[in-house]
């Protein structure tokens, strides 16, 4: 019995160390390029789950083999940067819909193509309806929206127009990644900015090759005695959703239709997407160290705070849900209900004041709205 029950241990203690090992390469993905290992894009993902089975395997090991835990411990926390950036340590507070003084607010959303904006279709139920009333509703004073679909047609609303006034924009900023001709209407797609401050220089910055359907886009807006920068973008799309292949690829760039019609597994794409996000991290990188004033960079990454794309984009910088957010902060409602793949940095010269994603379900992203100070 006593010959069993040390088999039964050092069996447990292999498997333990086994998982380790996966743990600790799993505190290594802020630091490597997807393209020296493809693994490390799936570790990135798994870390959350990762970290909770190290904690289980701590317990075991305190049980079982307590003269060995310091070691696990020391191991546990060589995923301090994934820990730190994945879950934020704060309780949660009320979100105060009056703002301080000195501070503006800021609403970051990926609207999944604002649905359907034709005039017979916009009943109460509409989900643009939804979207509209709620940039209304949270007084933001500047407004980032990914995957934004405008049609231009009798049959439809003009989604720009609608925005402006509900929440008293006059200024905005379109980057059109991309253009569909219908006999019925023109489809544009991209990203925008919506200011209530005046926008006094604006561009859109593509990234590489020029036929990628992403871009850049950035305007200067002056608040008061300061001109900030406000960074808008959605990194490349990893089209999981098998339809677009049944819908002959509508609105999916050109470069990207033999890979998509060759590889249509899961897996297969998410190592190659997250290989094009690695790099145009570091091309984001480059643009915003180059920036000379206080910036605000908002977007949805489509990859995980654990991953290499996102500690190269945050370095230096404040993350607004890390700063003020609690939890996990999931920002996606599909897949997993941890999901954080939208975010809010800026500039150490700017501070995050309070900050929330409240749930609601007019898109497959939740909203993000934080009141920023610029430090004096």
């Amino acid at each position: 019995m006593a010959v069993y029950q040390n088999k039964t241990k050092q069996l447990f203690f292999f498997l333990g160390n086994i998982y380790t090992v996966l743990y600790s390469l799993s505190c290594l993905t802020p630091f490597v390029h997807p393209k020296y290992f493809y693994g490390f894009t799936f570790l990135a993902l798994l870390f959350p789950f990762l970290f909770a089975g190290m904690l289980l395997w701590l317990l075991i090991v305190f049980i079982f083999f307590r003269n060995r835990i310091w070691l696990y411990v020391l191991l546990l926390f060589l995923g301090y940067k994934n820990i730190f950036s994945v879950f934020s340590f704060h309780s949660k507070q009320p979100f105060s819909e009056v703002k301080q003084n000195g501070t503006i607010r800021l609403l970051s959303w990926n609207v999944k193509d604002f649905t359907d904006s034709q005039i017979n279709s916009d009943t109460p139920g509409n989900p643009r309806r939804g979207i509209i009333n709620f940039i209304k509703n949270s007084k933001a004073d500047i407004v980032c929206i990914q995957d934004y679909s405008e049609f231009k047609g009798p049959a439809f609303y003009s989604s720009i127009t609608d925005i402006k006034k509900a929440g008293n924009f006059s200024y905005h900023i379109f980057s059109i990644d991309s253009e569909t001709k219908y006999p019925y209407a023109l489809h544009q797609y991209g990203t925008t900015i919506f200011s209530k401050f005046p926008i006094v220089h604006s561009g859109i910055i593509n990234y590489h090759p020029i036929n990628m359907q992403e871009s850049l886009a950035f305007a200067d807006l002056v608040i008061g005695d300061d001109t900030v920068r406000i960074f808008n973008t959605h990194l490349q799309s990893m089209y999981l959703n098998f339809d677009y292949l049944k819908e002959g690829l509508d609105g999916v760039g050109e470069i990207e239709i033999p890979f998509l019609k060759i590889h249509t597994k899961a897996h297969e794409r998410i190592r190659h997407y997250d290989l094009k996000h690695a790099n145009q991290a570091v091309f984001i990188k480059s643009v915003m160290d180059s920036t000379k004033i206080p910036f605000i960079f908002c977007a949805d990454l489509n990859s995980t705070p654990s991953s290499y794309v996102y500690h190269t984009l945050q370095k230096g910088l404040t993350d607004a849900f890390v700063s003020k957010g609690y939890g996990f902060g999931q920002t996606y409602q599909n897949i997993s209900p941890i999901l954080r793949i939208d975010v809010v940095l800026m500039s150490k010269s700017l501070n995050p004041i309070q900050y929330t994603s409240p749930q609601l379900h007019y898109s497959d992203h939740f909203p993000i709205v934080t009141d920023i100070q610029l430090k004096q």
